[in-house]
C-alpha cells in the first residue's frame, strides 16, 4: 500500500521500503550508536496508527509540507497515516471554506484566517475530535462553516481555537467547543482525558506496548518518580504496581490535566507537581526508580544532579531521540549500570524510533 502523494508529501520517507526491512534499518542504526545489539519492537499497526494529525492550510490547500519545501502545501486526497476518513475530511473541509469564503493563513504575509485543521482520535474507543485553528476571532461566515461541518461530520469534540502570534504552531485559546471539549483514549483500564491542547503519545498502539513494559520493570511496592510527566500518562499507568508515584512536570496546565486524570480512575498514591526541570528539584522522598521521558534535549543538568543525588535502584529512560539518550546514558555510567536497551518502532515510514533503557545502581 503506497499513498498517491508519496515522493512529494513530507509526512512519509519509507513507504517504499517493506516495512520488515525499515525495522531491521532501524535496529542497524540503534546498534551502532549504542554499540550493542538492539532490537526494535515493531508496531502493531503499519497504517493508520497516528491519534493526531496537523494538517496546514496554505495556498487554497489543507494538507501537509512538501518534502523539501516548507512553504509548499500538498492538498492530501487520502493519507494513510491516521484514519480512511482523513482525505474525506480535508477535501469536505476545503470545499465548504470556499463556498464561505474563508481565507488560508499566509506565513510569509501573516494575513488569511484559517491555520491548521487538527484531527484526534482515541485508537481505542474510537472517539474523535477537530479542532480549527484560525487567525482571529472574527468571520462572518465561520459559524456557518462548523455548523455545516458538524452535520456532515459529526465529532466527539469539536473546537475552535485562536491564535494570532507569528509562530507558526497548530495551538492555541479555545475560544468555542461544540459536544465535549475532550475526548477519552484508553490504555487497558486506564482512561486520559484528551483535549484540544493536551500532549498525548501519538501512537496509542505502540505507546501501550512501552508503557506495558515499564510496568512490568517496577518491582511491586516501589516508590517512583516520574521526571518530564506530562498529564500523567506513565505516572498512573505504573500506579496500580507502585506503592507511590510523584510525577514532575514543568508545564501547569499538563500538571493540572494529570491530577485530573488521576480522580477519573480513582487512583489515590499518584500526586503530582509543577517544578522547573532545568532548575534545582525540591525531592518528596527517597524513591526506588525513576522514570524520565525527557523532550528532544534530553535530561537536564538538574535532572542528572538529583540523580546521582537521590541515587534510586533503577532508572527507567525514555526517549524520542537516540543520540541525546546514548549522551545520557553516558553521563549515568559513572554510578548506574546500563542492563536492558530496546527501541520502539513509534512512526513507520519515518525515521523516527523511540528508545527505552533500564539502568541499575552499581554496587
Amino acid at each position: 500500500m503506497i499513498c498517491k502523494h508519496f515522493g512529494v508529501c513530507g509526512g512519509c520517507l519509507s513507504q517504499n521500503v517493506p516495512y520488515a526491512e525499515q525495522v531491521r534499518l532501524k535496529e542497524e542504526r540503534l546498534s551502532r550508536l549504542f554499540n550493542q545489539r538492539t532490537a526494535v519492537i515493531p508496531c502493531s499497526k503499519v497504517f493508520f496508527y497516528r491519534n493526531r494529525m496537523d494538517f496546514v492550510c496554505s495556498q487554497g490547500k489543507i494538507g501537509l509540507r512538501q518534502k523539501g519545501r516548507f512553504n509548499d502545501v500538498v492538498q492530501l486526497q487520502e493519507c494513510f497515516l491516521m484514519s480512511e476518513e482523513a482525505g474525506e475530511i480535508l477535501s469536505f473541509v476545503n470545499r465548504l471554506a470556499q463556498q464561505h469564503e474563508i481565507s488560508y493563513f499566509d506565513m510569509l504575509t501573516q494575513q488569511g484566517f484559517l491555520r491548521y485543521v487538527v484531527l484526534r482520535e482515541g485508537k481505542f474507543t474510537h472517539e474523535r475530535m477537530v479542532s480549527f485553528v484560525t487567525n482571529g476571532f472574527e468571520h462572518p461566515g465561520f459559524l456557518s462553516f462548523l455548523t455545516e461541518f458538524h452535520q456532515f461530520f459529526p465529532m466527539t469534540s469539536m473546537n475552535w481555537l485562536v491564535n494570532t502570534g507569528a509562530s507558526d504552531v497548530s495551538t492555541g485559546t479555545v475560544y468555542k467547543s461544540f459536544g465535549k471539549d475532550f475526548i477519552i483514549e484508553k490504555f487497558d483500564a486506564l482512561q486520559y482525558v484528551i483535549r484540544p491542547n493536551t500532549f498525548f503519545q501519538t501512537n496509542s498502539f505502540a505507546a501501550l506496548t512501552l508503557f506495558r513494559d515499564i510496568k512490568d520493570r517496577i518491582l511491586p511496592k516501589s516508590n517512583v518518580l516520574d521526571l518530564y510527566c506530562g498529564v500523567g500518562a506513565i505516572s498512573l499507568f505504573v500506579a496500580e504496581r507502585a506503592n507511590t508515584v510523584h510525577g514532575i512536570e514543568i508545564f501547569e496546565d499538563s500538571v493540572i490535566a494529570a491530577k485530573d486524570n488521576a480522580r477519573i480512575n480513582r487512583i489515590a498514591n499518584a500526586a503530582f507537581s509543577a517544578q522547573d526541570l532545568n532548575a534545582k528539584i525540591e525531592l518528596m522522598q527517597k524513591y526506588d526508580v525513576f522514570i524520565t521521558d525527557p523532550p528532544r534535549s534530553g535530561l537536564s543538568e538538574s535532572v542528572i544532579a538529583s540523580i546521582f543525588a537521590n541515587k534510586p535502584g533503577m532508572i527507567i529512560s525514555v526517549s524520542c531521540n537516540p543520540e541525546t539518550h546514548k549522551r545520557d546514558i553516558d553521563r549515568l555510567s559513572k554510578e548506574y549500570a546500563l542492563i536492558e536497551l530496546r527501541g520502539y518502532d513509534f512512526f513507520p515510514h519515518t525515521d523516527h524510533v523511540e528508545t527505552m533503557a533500564v539502568l541499575e545502581l552499581k554496587k
